[in-house]
């Protein structure tokens, strides 16, 4: 068995990435929730490497239309 440090689940409250996520990749959520303190909704997602791709694709969108530098870049960190 391969170990991994993968977390088994990625929990989406950007309803930008959940339609970049679902609606553009096709890639199914689990289920739809608040949260319980903050009372924001978000997706639950299956940690897979298709997911993995489609967050690392989404993340140089973003880096590219606001520009990493941006002090709006808030997903992922500035590298």
């Amino acid at each position: 068995m391969i170990q991994t440090n993968m977390p088994e689940y990625f929990y989406c409250y950007s309803p930008n990435l959940f339609r970049f996520l679902t609606l553009e990749n096709g890639i199914r959520y689990i289920c739809c929730a608040l949260n319980e303190n903050t009372k924001k909704k978000f997706w639950q997602y299956k940690s897979t490497p298709e997911l993995n791709a489609a967050l690392r694709n989404y993340r140089s969108m973003v880096k590219v239309q606001i520009g990493e530098n941006s002090p709006n870049y808030t997903y992922g960190t500035n590298r």
